[in-house]
């Protein structure tokens, strides 16, 4: 008689241990957990941390920074091998976008980053030496400051 009574109690734990099972499998995960632990976020107004280095973009082509040499035309022979893309087509990225002629192409290490810094009058635009894409354009005339 009590083996009567266990089999309908185990198919009605079954079936409800199932079917929470499958409702829980289709939710989404911003479902299941409503408040995120993320504390990466940060305040777009927040001052930058004094040890916060500049610059805030990060290339497609990334190094470590001891990997530099001392001199301008070292730093360029090294980091040559890694950048997809010619000086003369970062010039042509830069003019495209920020419009003028440009006077001049170099490829750099940006804190760990591969970049071409091309001048267009007053402006340094920051090349991504991997796909072209603009990173950075700042005036001259706003660093002297």
């Amino acid at each position: 008689m009590e083996r009567k009574k266990l089999i309908p109690l185990a198919m009605l734990t079954f079936v409800l241990v199932g079917s929470s099972a499958v409702a829980l499998g289709n939710l989404k995960p911003s479902m299941a957990f409503a408040q995120s632990s993320d504390t990466t976020k940060t305040d777009a107004t927040e001052k930058p941390d004094s040890n916060d280095q500049t610059p805030s973009y990060v290339s497609s082509v990334t190094i470590q920074e001891s990997v530099n040499e001392t001199d301008e035309s070292g730093e360029a022979a090294a980091l040559a091998p890694m950048a997809k893309i010619t000086a003369e087509e970062a010039k042509s990225f830069a003019q495209d976008n920020v419009g003028g002629t440009a006077t001049s192409a170099k490829l750099e290490n940006e804190n760990g980053n591969v970049v071409y810094e091309v001048k267009i009058g007053t402006k340094e635009v920051k090349v991504d030496a991997g796909n072209g894409k603009i990173l950075n354009v700042e005036s001259d005339e706003a660093e002297n400051d």
